[in-house]
């Protein structure tokens, strides 16, 4: 229980890091000597300043403080902290009452803030108002006087990952490109295929690969892109390892389902990589970033010929 003053009801709870980490539910972060700090992103936000409208996607990391009941019914809560931030990182702070042993209001956008103001420009949130409470500039304002405690969320924000990201397009069209050197020779050097039925056998694969792609912009609303990337070379193994281990000598069939198979996990790489380079940079650098893209992906495609093909 925090200390209060009877005569004022003002209670006050500090939280200090590393030490109280365990107090509350760590989802990413970690603490050390300095604070906490992100360290495996759990999630990815866009966000847009409202000084500026700049937008610029995040990876996010959070934690969240136990209930800290304080004794008395709580008119306002009012938070503060000591922090600093690295350049393209910055923290949100959240507050919502307790009541008992459940939450009893929802949860209120307390501030957006960074060290300086060259990735964001600190600033509130504005129009925050339910039926038990509301926010004033920089304080919850709670009307529900069965309110006798809150709960905090701090949400660690960085620039998503830009080398990574590139990374992973090339690969996966370098991939992509050397099984289909192979399979494209395949079908028609040894099984005798024509050039218009070796094409007929592969087209499911650049149909599902599109598929895939449309289907990337609906997973990452519930699963964070690292692990749908890593899914996705996941697949282009498993397509490799049909085409090459499935039956003593490979048919027209398992080199249909290989390839299907192998597109994809490419479908899904290159949609979420192409969104995660150009997002992980300042708006002005995104023609640089798309062009770094296509780089990328052209130099993926020759290297999957060369090396692979």
């Amino acid at each position: 229980m925090p200390a209060a003053d009877p005569a004022r009801d003002i209670a006050y709870r500090g939280f200090r890091f590393p030490a109280d980490l365990g107090l509350g539910t760590a989802d990413g972060v970690v603490a050390g000597t300095g604070g906490l700090t992100v360290g495996e992103a759990t999630g990815r936000q866009e966000h847009t300043d409202p000084q500026t409208g700049v937008t610029a996607g995040y990876e996010t990391a959070s934690w969240t403080s136990p209930a800290v009941p304080v004794g008395f019914p709580v008119a306002e809560i009012v938070p503060s902290w000591t922090g600093d931030t690295p350049t393209g990182g910055w923290l949100r702070i959240e507050l919502r009452g307790w009541v008992g042993k459940q939450a009893g209001t929802d949860w209120y956008d307390l501030g957006h803030w960074a060290a300086d103001e060259s990735t964001l420009h600190r600033s509130s949130v504005p129009g925050q108002a339910g039926a038990g409470a509301r926010v004033a500039v920089d304080t919850l304002v709670v009307a529900d006087t069965a309110v006798t405690g809150w709960q905090l969320r701090v949400t660690l924000f960085r620039r998503a990952s830009f080398s990574g990201a590139v990374s992973a397009n090339l690969l996966s069209i370098m991939g992509f490109n050397g099984l289909l050197v192979v399979v494209s020779q395949f079908l028609q050097l040894v099984l005798g295929l024509s050039p218009m039925d070796a094409g007929l056998v592969l087209l499911p694969g650049l149909v599902a690969s599109v598929v895939a792609g449309l289907l990337a912009v609906k997973l990452i609303r519930w699963v964070r892109p690292s692990v749908l990337i890593g899914g996705s070379f996941l697949l282009a193994a498993l397509g490799y390892l049909l085409a090459s281990r499935v039956g003593t000598d490979p048919t027209v069939t398992t080199i249909a389902v290989a390839f299907v198979v192998m597109a994809l996990g490419v479908g899904l790489a290159e949609t979420l990589t192409n969104d995660e380079i150009v997002a992980s940079v300042p708006p002005e650098k995104a023609g640089s970033a798309s062009a770094v893209s296509e780089t990328a992906y052209e130099l993926g495609a020759t290297l999957g010929v060369a090396v692979l093909g």
